[in-house]
């Protein structure tokens, strides 16, 4: 049996570095991309043992997936409210100063 790989789960690598640079720039990317890999694995880590231990107490995983759910929607209006970087200065830059008479 030849098994398939699930038909967009490489995007989630390929398109968060993209979102980061065009958000942060360049420069920062290796720092984010540290800061998110933290949060990645723990999540990863304490998901499997939170989603165990609500089943255990309510005999079901609707609240666990549901929690995700949400999180995930939390997590997706985080990224659309990241604003690209190159018109980011011009919004923030200080008007010029005028000449003095």
């Amino acid at each position: 049996m030849r098994m398939h790989a699930a038909p967009a789960g490489g995007a989630l690598w390929v398109q968060m570095p993209l979102v980061m640079i065009e958000s942060l720039g360049i420069k920062c990317l290796g720092s984010v991309m540290g800061i998110t890999g933290v949060f990645f694995t723990l999540g990863a880590a304490t998901s499997p043992v939170a989603t165990g231990r609500i089943f255990d107490v309510t005999g079901s995983y609707s609240i666990a997936i549901w929690s995700f759910v949400a999180m995930y929607l939390i997590c997706s209006l985080a990224i659309f409210g990241c604003r690209p970087l190159a018109p980011e200065p011009m919004r923030v830059r200080a008007p010029a100063p005028s000449p003095a008479l």
